[in-house]
């Protein structure tokens, strides 16, 4: 409750790589590409250069993928409020004032990124209580995690690291799990979720080491291995669209 509304009372706008994967979505639904450069409203953050000419979005496409559905949700709240409210644009860190419907797609988007960082404790939370922890101790390690590191920055300004941290709490807690039970169905879903966040941050990959050491067995491993590899195949369709090659 403490971190819900620290957010709702500080988000601060979709700052950092937040803006690279917004305005990869406005490229697709109003250009039906994923060149940039026209959609970027000055924010370079998180942009690279093609042999092309174009900008792209240095990130790979998961976070596109979870911030469709808020994204949509803004612009269809747009449509349906009346015209009069807010006709002037709001301001919106760090563009300063934007369209209503760019606002209320990017606030949406924000509330996303709170809700990945509030079940992303939960799942902590319920790990930790797994392994024998005492509720307090466990209350306790949660409001670290959040108030104590950059956990706190990252859910207030939109970033990927937001949902990344998610799921690398979604993996301890089916690490435990599957350590309890040797399911290779639960071995399954640790690769899928490390997958998961690849697609969100490539520096992700680095849950893949304690993935394989977490389960428990030779079997366990290879089923781990396998959906993480099967979760990364639309990886290179994506590097050709961006670069042509």
């Amino acid at each position: 409750m403490l971190a819900a509304l620290h957010m709702l009372v500080f988000d601060r706008g979709l700052g950092g790589d937040g803006w690279a994967g917004f305005s990869l979505l406005e490229s697709i639904a109003g250009d039906g590409d994923v060149w940039l450069e026209n959609n970027n409203r000055g924010v370079m953050n998180g942009l690279l250069g093609t042999p092309a000419g174009h900008l792209v979005a240095q990130y790979p496409p998961g976070i596109a993928a979870l911030d469709s559905l808020p994204f949509a949700a803004g612009r269809t709240l747009d449509r349906l409020l009346p015209a009069g409210l807010l006709a002037n644009g709001v301001e919106l860190p760090p563009v300063g004032r934007v369209p209503r419907g760019v606002f209320l797609s990017a606030a949406l988007i924000v509330l996303a990124r709170n809700a990945a960082v509030l079940l992303g404790l939960l799942w902590t939370a319920q790990a930790l209580r797994r392994l024998g922890l005492p509720e307090k101790r466990a209350a306790a390690a949660i409001a670290f995690t959040f108030f104590g590191g950059p956990l706190i920055f990252y859910a207030l300004v939109g970033m990927t690291h937001a949902p990344t941290f998610a799921f690398a709490a979604l993996l301890l807690l089916l690490l435990v799990r599957q350590r309890e039970t040797d399911s290779l169905n639960l071995a399954f879903a640790a690769g899928a979720t490390v997958g998961a966040a690849v697609l969100v941050r490539y520096s992700a990959v680095a849950l893949l080491a304690p993935a394989l050491l977490g389960v428990r067995s030779w079997r366990a491993r290879i089923a781990c291995a396998s959906a993480f590899a099967l979760l990364l195949l639309p990886l290179p369709l994506w590097w050709h669209a961006c670069f042509g090659s």
